[in-house]
C-alpha cells in the first residue's frame, strides 16, 4: 500500500469533517481506498473522494452501459457489468 496515498485521503478526511461534512464511511486500507461525507445540508448530495485505479474499469463499463440505456431496469447490480 501506497503510505502517500494513505496520508492524502487522511488529510483529506480531516479537511472535510472541519468544514462541517459529517463522515458517512471510511476505508483508507485495502485495494480500494475512499470516504464518503454528508453534505446533504449545504449541497444536497454526499461527497465522494475515491482513490483512481481498480474503479477506473468499473466507472468506464457503467458510462458505456448508461450510454445505451433505454430506461428500462433503473436498478442492477454490479454483477451485471462484467
Amino acid at each position: 500500500m501506497s503510505p502517500s496515498i494513505r496520508s492524502l485521503l487522511n488529510s483529506l478526511a480531516c479537511a472535510m469533517n472541519k468544514a462541517g461534512f459529517e463522515t458517512v464511511t471510511y476505508r483508507p486500507e485495502g485495494e480500494l481506498r475512499f470516504a464518503y461525507f454528508d453534505a446533504t445540508k449545504v449541497h444536497g448530495c454526499i461527497f465522494e473522494l475515491v482513490e483512481r485505479g481498480p474503479i477506473e474499469k468499473t466507472l468506464s463499463r457503467v458510462a458505456e452501459i448508461a450510454a445505451e440505456w433505454d430506461g428500462r431496469d433503473p436498478i442492477r447490480s454490479l454483477g451485471e457489468l462484467e
